[in-house]
């Protein structure tokens, strides 16, 4: 038999969600702009959708995670680092996420703005679902650990850590959503955009074909062929990224496959 309440889920961890979900609605407010007047972030329309979607197929884990205790507890001094650890990334968060609100609220759109407040969503978000999740302790019934490497297993074992990984694609999603800055971007697309014109300057002259390359621009017996930058392929390189991103969230679950499944999607 269960004791009552037993199957509660805890309210410091309820209360956490609902404030991330506060900070991700007035995301979808703030991007939805450049949703709309940028070709190249046009998916961010699907991104809220996909976030419910795998916060939903994942409930019955993060339920389980939130009641869990494990087995092995990590040494005292490592469980308080950690937390340590966990709270300067929270504050970092939130700071990030004030500096892109105010410079959002003084200059208005701006490409900064949302980058700054997505990345501090990111931080302030999986910090506050580890702080809030299950708290790892000798009372609980675990055994302390022996030693070093044992006290660094049992602290990557914490249910906490394990439950904020859950929340990996929900807290970082929106930094892909989210418009990187011009420099940025622009030296990305300038990147691409030469190795797109090197590419075909090499099968020309492999083929033997006549051809000049001068800056972005090919040069044709009989004329000039410009490479313009939606060439580039950046516009490709962040929706894979993002598809990549959700199909590893989804249908995946070692840490490895996913990194390999969102690198070979990028490229």
């Amino acid at each position: 038999m269960k004791a009552a309440g037993e199957d509660r889920f805890p309210c410091c961890l309820s209360h956490a969600l609902m404030v991330c979900a506060g900070f991700a609605a007035f995301l979808v407010w703030d991007q939805w702009h450049w949703w709309s007047v940028k070709e190249d972030y046009a998916f961010g329309y699907l991104v809220p959708a996909f976030v419910a979607y795998v916060v939903y197929d994942r409930w019955p884990r993060v339920r389980a995670l939130a009641a869990a205790q494990p087995a092995v507890i990590a040494p005292g001094w490592m469980r308080r680092v950690a937390t340590v650890k966990a709270v300067v990334v929270l504050a970092g968060g939130l700071a990030f996420f004030a500096m892109g609100a105010f410079y959002r609220a003084g200059a208005g759109l701006s490409q900064p703005a949302s980058l700054a407040m997505a990345l501090g969503f990111a931080a302030l978000s999986l910090s506050l679902v580890y702080l809030n999740g299950p708290e790892s302790t000798p009372a609980a019934g675990g055994v302390p650990a022996r030693g070093l490497v044992d006290g660094l297993r049992a602290t990557l074992a914490e249910p906490r850590l394990r439950l904020a990984a859950l929340f990996l694609f929900p807290a970082l999603v929106w930094v892909i959503s989210a418009p990187l800055v011009s420099a940025i971007e622009n030296t990305i697309s300038l990147f691409l955009l030469n190795r797109v014109t090197s590419v075909v300057f090499f099968v020309f002259d492999m083929l033997g074909l006549p051809l000049e390359r001068q800056g972005n621009v090919l040069v044709l017996p009989h004329g000039e062929v410009g490479v313009e930058e939606a060439c580039s392929g950046i516009r490709s390189l962040t929706g894979s990224l993002f598809a990549g991103s959700f199909l590893a969230a989804v249908f995946l679950v070692k840490l490895w496959k996913k990194v390999a499944l969102v690198v070979a999607a990028m490229v």
